[in-house]
């Protein structure tokens, strides 16, 4: 297949899977794998997590997407949900390592600026 993967400098073959339950995927040829890399996006809570798959299609007819700089309803209650379990006043919702990074260190520049 013509895109460009993780190791494709190294000339490795991709695997193609074509199904995931829980925390295992499986190959064309029906082979199964424990997925250790669910992490790298939103898999944490197990593939085909019927719950999670019914909330998304439930956010996604009110309202699928908007940029970090509006508030929105579901995002009221996420923070909600955290402040019950995190002792913090002010979230900040990312949607990559690397954005999370870059506002770590904006927000420690900011916090040494106003001592």
């Amino acid at each position: 297949m013509p895109v460009y993967h993780t190791w494709s400098r190294q000339n490795v073959k991709s695997l193609k899977v074509v199904k995931a339950e829980g925390c295992y995927f499986y190959d064309e040829n029906g082979k199964r794998y424990f997925d250790m890399s669910s992490q790298l996006m939103c898999s944490n809570l197990g593939h085909g997590n019927r719950a999670v798959i019914e909330a998304i299609k439930e956010q996604a007819e009110k309202l699928a997407y908007i940029a970090p700089g509006f508030d929105c309803e579901i995002k009221e209650r996420a923070v909600k949900a955290l402040q019950e379990v995190m002792p913090l006043n002010c979230f900040f919702f990312s949607t990559s390592g690397t954005e999370a990074n870059e506002a770590a260190i904006k927000i420690a520049r900011m916090f040494k600026n106003t001592r």
